[in-house]
C-alpha cells in the first residue's frame, strides 16, 4: 500500500473514491468502490453520481493506520457491526459506527 494517502480520509463524493485508485491495490480499490456505489444508490434523490454527496455523518472513512483503527474499538457501544472480508492478499475490515443518528462506515486494510 501506498504511504500518501491522508489519515483518516473520510470520502463523501465519487471524486474521493476514485482519488484511492492510486494508493491501493485493483481489487481493494474495486471493493471500496463498490462500497460507495451502494450507497449512492440507497441514498441519492435523483441526483447524477457526479452531484452525489454523502453527508458527513455517513460518509466513508479510511483508516490508514491500526492506531487509529483501535480508537474506533473503545467505542464499542456505538459500533453497529464489525466483519472482515478477504480480497486478494488483504483483509478488509468494516466498521459501521453509530454517529449522530446515522452510520458511518469505516475500513481497514490489513495484509494477509
Amino acid at each position: 500500500m501506498k504511504e500518501n494517502i491522508e489519515q483518516n480520509c473520510g470520502l463523501l463524493e465519487v471524486t474521493g473514491i476514485i482519488g484511492l485508485a492510486d494508493y491501493y491495490p485493483d481489487e481493494i480499490f474495486s471493493y471500496l468502490k463498490q462500497e460507495f456505489m451502494d450507497l449512492y444508490e440507497y441514498q441519492n434523490n435523483g441526483e447524477n453520481l457526479d452531484k452525489f454527496l454523502l453527508n458527513s455523518y455517513s460518509s466513508m472513512v479510511v483508516l490508514k493506520t491500526k492506531e487509529e483503527f483501535c480508537r474506533f474499538m473503545y467505542l464499542e457501544e456505538h459500533i453497529e457491526f464489525i466483519e472482515e472480508e478477504k480480497i486478494g492478499g488483504f483483509t478488509v475490515i468494516r466498521l459501521r459506527v453509530y454517529q449522530l443518528e446515522e452510520v458511518q462506515s469505516m475500513y481497514y486494510t490489513k495484509i494477509i
